[in-house]
């Protein structure tokens, strides 16, 4: 299921139900992962595809966009490790620069690296606490990708905190 954006976690899934908490949804006043419909309830928009669909709709455009490449975001492109994976893979291998936006706070991150050229952290915030309270997470999952992604010099733009790193450099991180 390829999914819009869902900013502050505002839906979630249990039992095989989505939940959306409309508090936290109205915060990003973008409802860029529901809709609404004449009722005035919301449904999770997007639609189902596989990688072999991916392609047929990029594959066209791969002149125009070589100096760039294809960048997956989401919503969070890591909750969908094992398609996620798929698709870089066979991005990669049709010759196409790959990016990521995510928050880095999967453990298994890492892992995308080979097929990634490049990764765009959105860091919530470096204080624990207040990440806390942005996100109802730990950062520290985030910070120890960060730090692991830096050591091993892959490119990282980490999109919110990066005058930071500038400054205190990546041994400034706790994990």
């Amino acid at each position: 299921m390829v999914k819009g954006t869902l900013k502050y976690n505002a839906i979630s899934k249990k039992d095989n139900r989505f939940i959306i908490n409309v508090k936290k949804c109205r915060v990003c006043n973008t409802y860029d992962c529901t809709k609404f419909v004449l009722d005035g309830s919301m449904e999770l928009v997007g639609k189902e595809t596989d990688v072999s669909r991916i392609l047929d709709e990029i594959i066209p455009y791969k002149n125009l966009i070589n100096d760039y490449g294809v960048a997956i975001s989401g919503g969070e492109p890591t909750c969908q490790f094992t398609f996620l994976i798929e698709l870089l893979k066979a991005i990669k291998y049709n010759g196409f620069h790959t990016a990521i936006e995510t928050n880095a706070s999967s453990p298994k991150l890492l892992e995308l690296l080979k097929y990634l050229d490049f990764v765009i952290c959105d860091l919530k915030h470096i204080d624990d606490k207040k990440h806390r309270e942005q996100t109802g997470f730990t950062n520290k999952m985030v910070l120890k990708n960060i730090k692991r992604i830096a050591e091993r010099k892959h490119p990282i733009k980490i999109s919110k905190y990066a005058n930071m790193f500038v400054k205190y450099g990546i041994q400034g991180i706790k994990t």
